[in-house]
């Protein structure tokens, strides 16, 4: 039927309705009533057609108006009006539906379009999820490759760390051992081969600055330091080039501030290792804790272009300086015035004369020639003065604990240590380092062992201020015991004489610092 009516002109369905109603009631006169029990008349048809029309059930609607149309034909042009105003909805209703059937379709078309591209976007992203899992699989195995590679490389770093740091490692240990026994030339040339591995290392990211870097730098100030004391600025320079601290600094007394300011506890630590620490006996003097070591004596003897004399057993830093004779501890003493003390400022300790010539005319030539051949030099102490120097006999008793030189009482009843030298079983024939055996009453060590001490023997109780040592004596003492001796065998009032000369493997010696007039 809507097929039909969507054919025809609105003009057209009512004439067909027309003719319909003519087919259907036309030997019946107002028959509505059949098509519903409850119509019995037109207006009744009219009302039920149009609540039929009004719940959209046009057909229906439409029948039952024709219906009406031939039980009461008055009503034709209201009913036709009806009728149009019903295809005019249809018609309406049509249209609304075309325009949502081409909604629909044009949704339809782009939700196929959508679901081609959400095809093709799945297609797409499957094939990417096999490249990618392809890619992750390469990239899983290549990063194994990768890791491999750098656990090799890792260690091979490891191993040349490693490497390097046992190097530095040995270098520093002999360069400790080289410095221990004095080789200072062959330390340098070591010491400086470590400083350039170190930079190296030190400058690299896996490897940064540490311990082992602070000992080779620690080992390099020494040296430094040593060069200092020596006079030798210009020795300095290879090693101090590793320090951008010592730039500017062009004096030894700014390269020393330097040191100190770098490292005031390696600082401390070198005062005390290569310069004597002495302890105060009353106000006129203070004596050296310990003998003179080989480290301390070395400074003198390298600035003094001096060979060591090496005893049987080499040399070793921390031991007692033997093989010295009277005349160097005197030479030592007065360096030392010039290192330590103020130079300039009051009368010298010494006064020496070397290869001083004085004719005797009392001899006349013969008188010469003995002054050529014996009286060589001569040395003037001033007991006034304050500075160091070799001790007086009495100072040196007093030292050691007797206050009465003509006691004969043994070193341990005196004020010597039971272990104040370390007899030749122990020490095996030779000496032993400084400061570790026990020291007596007033902390100083080795009074009684160790080594033998020259001191100054022509000590006169007269107003002379600057007493000489006589050109024509010869000799001079040595107190206490040495290495091979049991300490019992000494006392503090014993000595020998020896030729000022003589350079003994026993024969050490220890500084007095004197406080000058009190």
């Amino acid at each position: 039927m809507q097929t039909i009516f969507s054919l025809l002109p609105i003009r057209q369905y009512c004439r067909l309705l027309a003719i319909l109603g003519v087919l259907l009631g036309a030997t019946n006169t107002c028959q509505g009533q059949k098509l519903d029990e409850q119509c019995q008349d037109c207006p009744c048809l009219i009302r039920l057609a149009k609540g039929k029309a009004e719940r959209q059930l046009y057909s229906e609607a439409i029948r039952l108006y024709n219906a009406a149309r031939t039980c009461d034909p008055t009503q034709a042009q209201q009913i036709d009006a009806r009728v149009a105003a019903i295809f005019q909805t249809i018609s309406n209703l049509r249209d609304e539906a075309e325009r949502q059937r081409r909604i629909a379709d044009k949704a339809a078309n782009e939700a196929e379009q959508a679901g081609l591209k959400l095809l093709d976007a799945v297609a797409r992203a499957e094939k990417e999820t096999q490249i990618a899992k392809s890619e992750k699989t390469r990239a899983d195995s290549l990063a194994e490759v990768i890791a491999k590679q750098l656990d090799a490389v890792q260690q091979q770093r490891d191993s040349m760390q490693l490497l390097i740091q046992t190097t530095l490692h040995n270098y520093c240990n002999s360069v400790e051992k080289l410095i221990y026994e004095l080789n200072y030339n062959v330390a340098e040339v070591l010491l400086l081969e470590a400083l350039k591995l170190d930079a190296a290392r030190s400058s690299s990211s896996f490897s940064p600055k540490d311990t082992l870097s602070q000992r080779v730098r620690a080992l390099a100030l020494e040296l430094i330091y040593c060069h200092l004391q020596i006079d030798s600025l210009d020795q300095t320079a290879p090693l101090s080039s590793f320090f951008k601290d010592f730039h500017g600094a062009e004096t030894p007394t700014q390269l020393e501030n330097t040191i100190a300011h770098l490292d005031s506890a390696l600082y401390a630590h070198l005062e005390a290792r290569y310069f004597p620490k002495t302890v105060r006996i009353d106000a006129s003097f203070s004596i050296g804790q310990t003998e003179v070591t080989f480290w301390q004596y070395a400074l003198f003897a390298a600035s003094d272009k001096r060979e060591l004399v090496q005893p049987p057993w080499g040399l070793q830093g921390d031991h007692p300086a033997v093989g010295v004779s009277w005349w160097d501890a005197v030479d030592y003493c007065t360096w030392l015035n010039g290192k330590r003390t103020k130079s300039g400022e009051g009368p010298a300790v010494y006064k020496h004369k070397k290869s001083e010539i004085e004719s005797n005319s009392s001899f006349g030539s013969f008188g010469l020639l003995i002054d050529v051949l014996y009286l060589r030099r001569s040395v003037r102490v001033n007991k006034q003065a304050a500075g160091y120097r070799l001790p007086f006999k009495r100072e040196w008793e007093k030292a050691a604990g007797n206050r009465n030189s003509t006691s004969q009482r043994s070193p341990v009843d005196m004020g010597f240590s039971q272990h104040a030298q370390i007899n030749q079983t122990k020490a095996g024939f030779k000496t032993h380092a400084v400061g570790e055996t026990r020291p007596n009453a007033l902390q100083l060590f080795d009074m009684g062992g160790n080594a033998r001490e020259w001191i100054w023997r022509t000590e006169k109780k007269s107003k002379v201020r600057m007493n000489m040592v006589p050109i024509w004596y010869r000799k001079q003492v040595v107190k206490g015991a040495f290495w091979y001796y049991e300490p019992v065998e000494w006392n503090a009032s014993a000595g020998i004489l020896m030729k000022a000369t003589a350079q003994s493997e026993k024969n050490g010696f220890r500084v007095v610092l004197s406080h000058g007039r009190q």
